[in-house]
């Protein structure tokens, strides 16, 4: 009995023994290869978020670079309308410069109120043909005066010299308001209202004196107010535009050099 309780006792230690080795080994075994699994698997998923965080990042990438060129695009687009802009008053600016002191300076002259004109009442038959040769009087008007004597002969021609004088006068001034008018867009506004307010004022004071020469004087001594204004103000008018044309013009120098 004891024999046979020593024999089972024995093969049952045995046999728990060999149970925990195996068990011990499957241990090993399933910890060791359960390692490697989650290390594969988690270095998997590692390199599929890397690989999506890099896709989005480029995207990012790719979406600034678009529209850091849409923005380039723009400001060239805005710096090449401005040039324009630029090239275009560069060019009108000496034009109308030269019209508006041609007419201006004309009226100026045509509306003081001290005129002088040619006394022809006592010319010879020659010189007054070297005069006629020399004006701007038609044949007609040359018969007329000649057909008449003394003061009447000098007054005529004063006459039809004003208005000779004054069509002239009325040209410069439409050469320089129609330039205005078609090429005022490329002026700055605050220089073009100058140039507006100088051209209303040389329209006023010339029309008039029209107006004052078809009445013949009939409103008196006050009767220039705007003629008097041009007299007193025309060309200190004229050199605060020469100012800002001059300096608007080394802007666009300045501008075209950069370009």
């Amino acid at each position: 009995m004891n024999s046979l309780l020593w024999f089972v006792l024995t093969h049952l230690g045995q046999w728990a023994f060999t149970v925990a080795s195996a068990c011990l080994a499957a241990w090993t075994l399933f910890r060791f290869l359960g390692t490697k699994w989650i290390d594969a698997h988690f270095q998997k998923d590692l390199a599929e978020f890397n690989a999506k965080k890099n896709a989005e990042l480029e995207a990012i990438k790719s979406s600034q670079a678009i529209e850091l060129e849409h923005l380039r695009g723009r400001i060239q687009r805005l710096f090449d309308r401005t040039a324009k802009l630029h090239q275009n008053e560069f060019e009108v600016l000496p034009k109308i410069w030269d019209l508006m002191t041609k007419a201006v300076s004309e009226t100026i002259t045509f509306t003081a109120r001290m005129q002088s004109y040619p006394k022809i009442s006592h010319m010879g038959s020659g010189e007054l043909d070297e005069f006629f040769k020399a004006s701007e009087l038609v044949v007609w008007q040359q018969g007329e005066l000649r057909s008449l004597k003394g003061k009447a002969m000098d007054d005529k021609l004063h006459e039809m010299v004003f208005w000779i004088r004054l069509r002239r006068v009325e040209k410069r001034h439409w050469d320089f308001q129609n330039y205005l008018i078609s090429h005022g867009i490329f002026i700055e506004p605050g220089l073009r209202e100058k140039f507006r307010d100088l051209s209303n004022l040389n329209y006023d004071a010339m029309t008039e004196r029209g107006i004052d020469q078809e009445l013949g004087g009939l409103l008196g001594p006050d009767r220039f107010p705007k003629g008097d204004l041009m007299q007193r103000e025309g060309v200190e008018r004229m050199n605060a535009i020469q100012e800002l044309v001059q300096s608007r013009l080394w802007d666009a120098e300045k501008l075209g050099a950069r370009a």
